[in-house]
């Protein structure tokens, strides 16, 4: 990846959270709101990537699947259940 798209992730991933700002300042508020969509776009691809070991393990281990492939989904469950409590703490918010 390029320097400078590397610098601009980061600059945006030390912006305050929610929790940190006060949410009457406009400008906060919008950098607090694209950094939680940011962190919830990167939750949401290390839960695809968790998917797809999934599938892959299942066609590779076929019939043994539940036995060798039990670390696999339990990750995966894991970063899915994570997902989605978000989700629903950030509807209770509205």
């Amino acid at each position: 990846m390029s320097e400078k798209y590397m610098t601009r992730f980061d600059e945006r991933m030390k912006s305050p959270t929610f929790d940190e700002i006060d949410c009457s300042d406009p400008v906060a508020f919008y950098n607090a709101r694209e950094r939680w969509a940011l962190e919830r776009l990167i939750e949401l691809e290390t839960v695809k990537i968790y998917q797809e070991r999934v599938k892959e393990c299942y066609r590779r281990e076929e019939v043994n699947a539940k036995q060798y492939c039990r670390k696999v989904v339990n990750d995966y469950r894991k970063a899915f259940n994570e997902y989605k409590k978000k989700a629903v703490v950030a509807k209770d918010m509205r």
